[in-house]
């Protein structure tokens, strides 16, 4: 500020939230506030601000940015808003504010004020070594985390794999079935091609047999009511030898044409099987290594 006409002058903060404007005098770290005098002296006597880091005007900061000191508590408590958390009762390891110490650990041998707390050697080295500790969990969760996403991608890799093998699996039995249901396919319509191919062939020698005897009926009506009883009776003897060839193409015609249909009888196997098989597989979980093993096992 030496060698500047620009003088910023610091005002008194209890007395202007008093709607008052008197000039700072000094400055209390604990509280961050700048105090007149008669705040200054008045802050001194009240038991609550014994322990309070009070600046006088040729110490105080002069800018209220700048007022953080190594030795200031200025956490607030959660149980009492309106405190800053100051004491640490050993006895109990919990820290508080003055009420709370008041209220809770009146009774306790051990209350200290942390700022006396954190002057000595030995809470250094404790805030050094616990830093320490925090190094040493930081490492172990980064090694935990890493686990984790390698753990991720192995099952999501195993996951798919094991749809994928079940995918072939599946191909196999829809492939082995296919196969056993084309054989019998194929049988039946062997079977069917053969028989139609048969029964046409039957078909049409039964209606050149009805073809014949109609025509020889028709033959013998005509020779008939024409009194040509020679001719008749020779064609007669012609018929009845021809009918005698024709009795036994009936007979085999008869018998071929009696054949008995085919008819699918589904094996006692496939419903032995779905008894038997209850499922196509198992998920097996864990390590590699540990699967593999499992299976021997097995």
């Amino acid at each position: 500020m030496d060698g500047s006409d620009d003088v910023c002058e610091i005002f008194c903060e209890p007395c202007e939230k008093a709607k008052q404007k008197t000039i700072a005098e000094g400055f209390c770290v604990d509280c961050s506030e700048y105090l007149c005098g008669q705040c200054f002296n008045h802050h001194k006597r009240f038991k609550q601000f014994e322990h309070h880091v009070l600046q006088d005007k040729n110490s105080m900061p002069l800018d209220p940015k700048h007022t953080v000191s190594k030795y200031v508590c200025t956490s607030k408590c959660q149980v009492h808003a309106d405190e800053v958390i100051k004491y640490i009762c050993k006895a109990c390891d919990k820290i508080g504010c003055n009420v709370c110490m008041t209220i809770d650990h009146r009774s306790c041998d051990g209350v200290r004020y942390i700022p006396d707390e954190v002057k000595k050697s030995d809470t250094s080295v404790e805030i050094q070594e616990f830093a320490k500790m925090i190094d040493v969990m930081h490492v172990e969760q980064q090694e935990l985390y890493d686990k984790i996403v390698q753990n991720f991608q192995a099952s999501d890799k195993m996951n798919e794999t094991a749809g994928k093998d079940l995918e072939r699996q599946k191909d196999q039995i829809v492939t082995f079935f296919e196969s056993l249901y084309d054989n019998i396919k194929t049988e039946i319509v062997r079977k069917q091609t053969s028989d139609d191919k048969d029964f046409k062939t039957l078909l049409k020698k039964a209606s050149a047999m009805q073809t014949d005897l109609k025509n020889r009926k028709a033959r013998l009506n005509i020779l008939g009511k024409g009194q040509q009883m020679c001719e008749a009776f020779i064609f007669m003897k012609c018929t009845q030898a021809a009918m005698g060839k024709m009795s036994s193409d009936m007979m085999e015609l008869s018998e071929n044409g009696t054949k008995k249909p085919a008819r699918y009888e589904p094996t006692l196997d496939v419903e032995e099987l779905k008894e038997d098989i209850k499922c196509l597989g198992r998920l097996l979980t864990g390590e590699p290594d540990q699967i593999t093993q499992s299976k021997i096992n097995k």
